[in-house]
């Protein structure tokens, strides 16, 4: 991962398509195989709600899709210098949604509504997924 430009696109100091153009094109977007390309910070970065809700809006208004959503979130599970805060009851929320964006297989599906309920459930401090099982 280009984890300066990712870092300046949640910072909203790039749009998402200068963040898209630092990636070569590709028909299911954001792939696998460019997320080993990691150029290091030299400082960590904290995700919180409002990154991931960025992100969930991405995805509903169909500039991110799925696809990159999953690995946008296993880019965070193995980066050095993104993390985000567990022990809070939002925090507890962060790191589920990234879990299950990153193993939809074994998590939620990963879905245009379940995005939509994990926006919800990061602007509401309630996990709107737990309660829809």
């Amino acid at each position: 991962m280009n984890e300066p430009k990712f870092r300046q696109y949640l910072k909203n100091e790039i749009s998402v398509e200068e963040f898209l153009q630092s990636y070569p094109a590709h028909p299911e977007g954001i792939n696998y195989n460019i997320a080993s390309d990691t150029i290091e910070l030299s400082e960590d970065f904290e995700i919180t709600a409002n990154h991931l809700i960025k992100l969930c809006n991405e995805v509903l208004e169909k500039r991110f899709s799925l696809n990159d959503i999953s690995v946008i979130a296993n880019w965070l599970m193995f980066s050095n210098y993104f993390h985000w805060e567990c022990s809070t009851d939002v925090g507890k929320i962060i790191s589920d949604a990234i879990f299950s964006w990153d193993n939809p297989d074994i998590s939620y599906e990963l879905t245009i509504d379940n995005v939509k309920l994990w926006k919800e459930s990061l602007l509401m401090g309630e996990n709107k997924l737990e309660l829809k099982s």
